[in-house]
């Protein structure tokens, strides 16, 4: 094989190669360095979209019981 058709097929299928094979590397870990620097905030937005309506849940729910008795109260005191 001449000296120059092996310089050809030896470097471009070397470019070729190089990138293919070290860029999926580089890709996984640029997103997982992105991941660690999102997932606090990440992990407050799920608390809050959560914890919210459970808060409100709560909130209501008090809410009856605590009007329930005051009106259950009221109504008693109206008929003695």
């Amino acid at each position: 094989m001449p000296r120059a058709r092996f310089y050809v097929a030896n470097i471009l299928p070397a470019l070729v190669w190089a990138p293919t094979y070290i860029l999926p590397g580089v890709v996984f870990g640029a997103a997982r360095g992105l991941a660690g620097a999102v997932a606090k905030r990440l992990a407050l937005m799920i608390v809050f979209l959560i914890g919210i309506p459970l808060a409100a849940g709560w909130i209501v729910r008090h809410s009856f019981v605590w009007l329930r008795l005051r009106l259950k109260h009221r109504f008693v005191q109206l008929q003695t």
